[in-house]
């Protein structure tokens, strides 16, 4: 059934968590970012990777699909197609966190119905910490009501100039463990057979993890190993990133002074996987 415009402005329940130090170290590890600050127990302070919210987004969104009028079957044709996150401050091990998704924005796409949502992270005394905005595609369903709430543009990020690239190795084994320790479960990701009967070439894997090692790699490359200076995140999603499989990234080399580092992923056949790609920060830590 089609999607309708009166949906916007519908809010999921706030879904709670904690960012335990076993989850945040092991989510580092699924997206194969091997910086050791990221696992280092022995300070006070245990900088958590932004993407791992990309878990209680997707609980709050799952939520609302109650909500929205559309059957199982077409819920489950949802494509992620753009992911903005905005880092307010980092985040750290050891907090409590809960995590609300609103529909803020409904359009026709040339492939479905476009929804635009809006995720917002606070801590339990009230303080945001980080809002992502997304962008998804229903495949094959309409829209119907008033005018739709135009989609936000996102950046015309672009890797000009002097470039620095490396290869993602991707494993058999990739979507499982990124699934298992992202917290994220979706049989299209991790079930050959599920994969297969909905048409895809093979296991894909999450577009969150392609952002995720993306930014690890920027954060790792540019910014010291500092994640923490991280304050926005931002992606296209476009060719499926089948594996295993050595897709590429590459991004800007750095330079002095620089708040902002573009980048893109390419597929080893030279599809390109995550387009636009950008990531702000700040100077220093």
């Amino acid at each position: 059934m089609p999607l309708n415009t009166e949906v916007v402005g519908r809010e999921s329940a706030p879904v709670p968590l904690f960012l335990d130090p076993r989850w945040t170290m092991n989510y580092a590890a699924a997206v194969g970012d091997n910086n050791p600050r990221l696992y280092d127990t022995r300070g006070d302070l245990l900088p958590v990777h932004p993407l791992i919210l990309a878990s209680p987004e997707w609980e709050a969104t799952k939520l609302l699909h109650d909500h929205l009028g559309l059957t199982p079957e077409e819920a489950g044709r949802a494509v992620e197609v753009s992911h903005d996150t905005r880092v307010y401050r980092p985040l750290w091990a050891q907090e409590s966190l809960d995590t609300v998704v609103r529909v803020v924005g409904v359009s026709e796409h040339k492939a479905g119905a476009w929804l635009t949502l809006q995720a917002d992270t606070s801590t339990v005394a009230g303080e945001l910490v980080v809002t992502t905005v997304t962008g998804v595609v229903y495949r094959g369903v309409e829209t119907n009501g008033a005018a739709g709430v135009p989609r936000p543009s996102g950046p015309a990020a672009r890797v000009d100039g002097e470039r620095a690239s490396a290869t993602l190795d991707l494993p058999v084994s990739a979507c499982h463990v990124y699934s298992e320790c992202s917290r994220i479960y979706n049989a299209l990701h991790t079930d050959i057979a599920v994969a297969e009967k909905a048409g895809l070439p093979g296991l894909i894997l999450h577009g969150s993890a392609t952002l995720a090692m993306g930014l690890s790699e920027i954060a790792n490359g540019v910014l010291d190993g500092d994640i923490t200076r991280v304050s926005r995140i931002y992606g296209e999603f476009r060719a499926m990133v089948v594996v295993p499989s050595t897709p590429t990234i590459g991004y800007a080399a750095p330079s002095a002074g620089s708040t902002s580092t573009a980048f893109e992923i390419t597929t080893p056949e030279g599809g390109l996987a995550l387009a636009n790609g950008l990531v702000e920060h700040a100077t220093t830590s």
